[in-house]
């Protein structure tokens, strides 16, 4: 096979196909004006009083040590969002209105990488997936509170985007794309550490890229050796991740539950895990507020999954996105806990394919109303979750009574909390509250 011929099979299997005047085409106005009214909804967030929980005290307070330049309390997360907030502090931006902010600028770099990635599907189907994106309940969470989840979103998103435009490039035009990809997983990854997710992706995208420059380099051989090159650096990095003290701490909790018998059902437990994260988000209602409903999410995450596999795009096609999307689920079902937030930085690439699955089904007349039936009900349970976070963003004085149990402070309502453990949270809440809470009062 000629290099030629080995590189559009591999554009095919890793990339999008290039844009036709279809895909060129603008989006339907509906969608436009929803996609600005949601916008504007994520924007109004940044009138919001600071939402603490304990992720959030501590991420806090490493970033003020980090702008203060003071000793490091021991919290095991990445560096990543910490030193974000310190460079806000630094900056004289240190205050919740900055940090919804910056939610609000990584959201948007995400979507608009989520819009460069499928540039294969029409203008309506790709409008479908960010404003579907938006109505998620999971990332209509992460926008106020000063999480992590809404920075990996966005460079997450973007270093994917990257790569697949370098591998479907040419040129210099090909290497900046993947330095620049890098660059954004490397963020991505200091921010989270499933970023490592990333690390396989961006060897394909390298892999690829190496492949279909052979002809530039006039050797296999070289080629050969630069691909066993990247798999060694790769391993590399893998292997210098592992002895770092955050990663090492978070390979010790799936060490407890399943090498050390934590979980006495662990694959049952994750199957029932994963199904039940996929249901919520396709259900679009949270699991916190439902608890009942935890068989049905975990029924309709099954159902989801069939029929996804069932409607499929024919033939199939392995693109960047789907390899950095299967790693992803891969590290999630390794790791034994639980939570919306872990689900919203692919929140975009499940939207895709159910937005896919769903425009390619359209056609069927059986279907049409099941579609508008499922279409107004995520729109419902969307927009009432954005009303939701609104009224608590502008609850002013009630907003301790609305959100947490006492504004994020803890009480004694929290059974799994001491009256010692409550004490020193609050104390260190209350730190965190007179520095970046504004004029909140509690």
């Amino acid at each position: 096979m000629t290099a030629a011929g080995k590189s559009e099979r591999q554009l095919g299997s890793v990339a999008a196909p290039l844009q036709g005047d279809a895909a060129d085409a603008a989006p339907p106005r509906p969608l436009l004006i929803a996609l600005l009214a949601l916008a504007a909804l994520y924007l109004a967030q940044c009138a919001s009083p600071l939402r603490l929980d304990s992720d959030a005290v501590d991420y806090l307070t490493t970033g003020a040590a980090i702008a203060d330049g003071r000793p490091l309390p021991d919290v095991p997360f990445p560096p990543g969002y910490p030193a974000l907030i310190a460079v806000l502090d630094r900056l004289g931006l240190g205050s919740t209105s900055f940090f919804i902010l910056a939610n609000c600028v990584f959201l948007a770099l995400g979507l608009w990488a989520t819009w460069r990635l499928f540039s294969e599907h029409p203008p309506a189907v790709r409008m479908w997936i960010v404003v579907a994106t938006l109505l998620v309940i999971s990332v209509v969470k992460s926008v106020a509170t000063p999480l992590p989840e809404a920075a990996f979103f966005g460079t997450s998103l973007m270093s994917v985007a990257a790569a697949s435009a370098a591998v479907a490039g040419r040129g210099s035009t090909r290497w900046i794309l993947l330095a620049a990809s890098m660059v954004m997983a490397a963020l991505a990854l200091s921010i989270r550490t499933v970023g490592v997710a990333l690390i396989p992706m961006l060897l394909w995208a390298c892999w690829s890229a190496l492949s279909d420059a052979s002809d530039t380099f006039r050797s296999r051989r070289k080629a050969i050796a630069m691909t066993l090159g990247l798999v060694f650096v790769g391993a590399a990095v893998v292997l210098v991740l592992s002895k770092t003290s955050t990663v090492a701490d978070y390979l010790g909790h799936p060490l407890y539950w399943y090498v050390y018998g934590g979980l006495s059902s662990p694959i049952l437990g994750r199957i029932y895990g994963m199904l039940n994260g996929v249901g919520q988000m396709i259900v679009n209602l949270p699991l916190s507020r439902f608890h009942g409903l935890a068989p049905v999410f975990a029924v309709a995450g099954l159902v989801s999954l069939v029929l996804l596999v069932l409607g499929r795009e024919k033939p199939s096609r392995l693109r960047l996105v789907d390899v950095y999307l299967g790693f992803y689920l891969a590290v999630l079902a390794v790791w034994p806990y639980d939570s919306p937030r872990l689900w919203m930085p692919i929140a975009p690439l499940i939207a895709a394919h159910v937005a896919a699955a769903l425009y390619r089904a359209r056609e069927k007349p059986a279907m049409r109303l099941l579609l508008r039936l499922y279409a107004a009900w995520f729109a419902a349970t969307g927009i009432a979750a954005l009303a939701y976070t609104t009224r608590i963003s502008f609850s002013g004085d009630n907003f301790s009574r609305l959100y947490g149990t006492d504004g994020g402070r803890a009480t004694a309502a929290l059974k799994t909390l001491g009256p010692k453990e409550i004490q020193r949270y609050n104390a260190r809440a209350d730190t965190v509250l007179s520095r970046y809470g504004g004029s909140r009062t509690h």
